[in-house]
């Protein structure tokens, strides 16, 4: 504010959020890039923003390669015989959010060759279990998905120490856990940018074959 922007950007928790007095002065301008679902779409909002600075071109010209990028991908994952079974997320006070069937995670999962166990749950956005309910319909699932920070070097002596009864499930015992560490890759930042980045990644966990020599940007297994 004491630097007299032209406008900011925000992302609202939700629609109906409140614009702080301090801040009608400037003009707000809200960025909901988050609330797409579908990985492409998300990452069009290059083109929203590139209005605001006369880089309207260039802005298609970026969007164009990301999405061709993500659809070539796609395509080489979209015929695999297997689908490994995959979940997402931790337990956390008392409860587990699952990403809905029509989720953004839901939809790379697919676009990857997996198998997502909630698939069938017509919802964009997560949604509330108790850890019974996963670890019924999880247990044996081939992957699993996580995103956050350790204050350690992550591990599955870390999972472990947070909640034993992590152990229990199939994809810790195989070590198959895909992790991304917001903190060290800028993932928050910059992965809105870079679908094709995340679909390439989960292309490698569940079918390394497929991109042999392909380092991971984002998710990897944890070893």
């Amino acid at each position: 504010i004491e630097m007299q922007p032209h406008a900011i950007f925000y992302s609202p928790f939700n629609a109906v959020q409140k614009i702080p007095a301090v801040l009608s002065t400037i003009p707000v301008i809200p960025f909901l890039d988050y609330m797409e679902s579908d990985p492409l779409g998300r990452a069009e909002w290059i083109k929203f923003t590139a209005v605001f600075f006369g880089r309207e071109k260039q802005a298609d010209s970026i969007f164009n390669g990301i999405k061709t990028q993500y659809l070539k991908l796609k395509a080489l994952a979209q015929n695999v015989k297997n689908r490994p079974t995959v979940f997402s997320g931790k337990y956390y006070n008392g409860q587990w959010y699952v990403p809905g069937g029509d989720s953004y995670f839901a939809r790379i999962f697919k676009d990857a060759g997996g198998n997502y166990l909630w698939k069938d749950i017509p919802k964009q956005s997560s949604f509330p279990l108790d850890f019974e309910a996963v670890f019924k319909k999880a247990q044996d699932a081939d992957f699993w998905r996580i995103t956050g920070t350790f204050n350690v070097t992550p591990s599955y002596d870390e999972l472990a120490g947070e909640n034993q009864l992590y152990t229990k499930f199939n994809a810790f015992k195989e070590h198959h856990i895909i992790y991304c560490d917001p903190e060290k890759t800028a993932y928050f930042e910059t992965s809105p940018l870079a679908p094709q980045i995340i679909l390439a990644d989960f292309i490698k966990a569940f079918h390394p074959e497929l991109l042999p020599e392909y380092h991971p940007g984002y998710y990897k297994i944890l070893p």
